[in-house]
């Protein structure tokens, strides 16, 4: 807790003179008074600043003057803007504290520059050359055959879909497997189906048909492209 301190002194003056002076001096008691008058009512007296020390030392309350100080105390090669030196002051060392995050990218554009800024990082949006999952698989290439593949018994055509998740069979090696998904890549302006496979049970041969039971009715898959 602060203690007040008195800025006149002055009129203290008459009681520090012995009473002798008191009673047949006061011509030099009034001269003493009037003396400390003048250097406390004087802004370039050392009494006067002598006695607001307390305030000089607060960023609120001390002088213009007195802020180079206080600049370069605490924002040593920062902009200088007077008009909000104090706040600023005030507030440095949350700043400091901040440094380097986004928040105190902020605080340091709408302290020193009054502006608003939005912080973009590049990272987010750049493409990794491992980003996805790798993984391994085996497929079967086939010929092209226009995406389609028919019934054996009674000529329906069958969209590719309709074999996900069923089991394909060689029509040569009586090799199985279940079909995990169908890409295409196109080829001499022709789709190529590509056929991704798991649980298998034996070896496809090349050139050999592919035989899959839809809705239970067997229906040729395709022709498997020779390696």
């Amino acid at each position: 807790m602060s203690v007040p301190v008195d800025k006149l002194v002055s009129f203290h003056i008459e009681k520090q003179f012995p009473a002798i002076y008191r009673e047949e001096g006061q011509d030099l008691i009034q001269f003493v008074k009037e003396y400390y008058k003048f250097l406390e009512t004087n802004s370039n007296q050392s009494l006067y600043n002598g006695r607001r020390l307390f305030e000089y030392k607060d960023i609120d309350t001390t002088l213009e003057r007195m802020l180079i100080f206080f600049k370069n105390k605490y924002l040593s090669d920062l902009p200088l803007n007077d008009t909000t030196l104090r706040i600023i002051v005030k507030n440095i060392l949350g700043l400091y504290r901040r440094k380097g995050s986004e928040g105190g990218l902020e605080l340091f554009f709408r302290l020193f520059y009054n502006e608003f800024i939005k912080i973009y990082y590049p990272a987010k949006n750049i493409f990794k050359a491992s980003d996805s999952k790798w993984q391994t698989g085996n497929y079967i290439q086939l010929f092209p055959n226009a995406g389609i593949f028919t019934s054996v018994n009674v000529g329906n055509k069958f969209p590719y879909d309709d074999i996900i998740n069923t089991t394909i069979t060689g029509d040569t090696s009586g090799a199985r497997a279940t079909v995990d998904k169908i890409n295409f890549f196109i080829l001499n302006n022709t789709f190529v189906p590509i056929i991704f496979i798991n649980n298998i049970s034996g070896e496809f041969l090349g050139l050999e048909g592919i035989t899959a039971q839809i809705n239970g009715s067997p229906a040729n898959f395709g022709i498997v492209m020779a390696p």
